[in-house]
């Protein structure tokens, strides 16, 4: 009977692992509501790309560019489609390890990523100092 008990458990506790990890896939609208970001797998890790922009294009209709990139040679770059999430990995119950790019500065901050009550929670950091930000999911 314990056996069974310790099985179902960790069936239990494995499904609401994968539970997890799987909603953090998909398309989020990002807090400031100005961009929606796709976070998938590859390779065993979690990345994301902007995959819209509100506004996509700048008043003369040209391409809003990534002008403050740190690789000079990326800045005649489209934010959209760029990655802005990169090589988070799962570690049970939310993913770490990774860095998040801003375009709005062209820094990178480490950070860690969970979902959490049907959003999705993304911290970046600096030294001890850390902002929080809600993405909603789009269905």
């Amino acid at each position: 009977m314990k056996k069974i008990k310790l099985t179902f458990l960790f069936g239990v506790l494995l499904s609401t692992t994968s539970y997890a990890q799987n909603n953090i896939l998909g398309k989020w609208l990002t807090e400031d509501k100005d961009a929606i970001v796709e976070i998938f797998e590859e390779n065993n890790q979690y990345h994301g790309k902007i995959v819209s922009l509100m506004p996509d294009k700048n008043p003369d209709g040209t391409p809003i560019l990534d002008q403050y990139n740190p690789d000079k040679s990326k800045r005649q770059l489209p934010v959209l489609g760029s990655r802005i999430v990169h090589n988070f990995e799962w570690d049970g119950k939310e993913l770490v390890n990774g860095k998040v790019y801003d375009p709005n500065n062209g820094k990178y901050y480490k950070g860690k990523i969970w979902y959490e009550d049907g959003v999705l929670k993304m911290r970046g950091y600096i030294a001890f100092l850390y902002r929080t930000e809600s993405w909603t999911k789009i269905k």
